[in-house]
């Protein structure tokens, strides 16, 4: 038996792709589907939370953006704000014998655990 738990991880955006683009894509055309909306579109792409990606290197599982991260960064006239990572989640199912802790998450300034709760 086994239950599900929340994952939680910060991407870089670069590694992520809309859920739309792989959605409905066969294995055989995957990767040039990817590679095609990253040569096209990824440049005017801003993602934004709660929408749906997936990882190139996972493009079958489907995450939610919980929030985007940015810093604050230059002063005065200068002040801008700098992209630190994207925020996905998921449910995985994990076995009994792993802690209801356990979660995929890097150290990333700004960003916070997310409970187990279901939303």
């Amino acid at each position: 038996m086994s239950n599900p738990a929340l994952v939680s991880f910060v991407f870089n955006s670069p590694t992520l792709i809309p859920w739309k683009v792989v959605e409905s894509i066969s294995d055989e055309d995957m990767l040039e589907a990817i590679l095609s909306w990253q040569e096209t579109k990824r440049d005017e792409n801003r993602f934004r939370e709660n929408e749906y990606v997936a990882e190139v290197d996972n493009p079958r599982l489907k995450m939610k953006i919980r929030r985007i991260l940015r810093k604050q960064v230059g002063e005065g006239d200068n002040k801008r704000h700098q992209l630190i990572g994207i925020e996905c989640y998921w449910w995985q199912d994990i076995g009994e014998d792993l802690s209801d802790n356990l979660r995929v998450h890097r150290q990333t300034p700004g960003a916070m655990p997310i409970t187990n709760e279901k939303e």
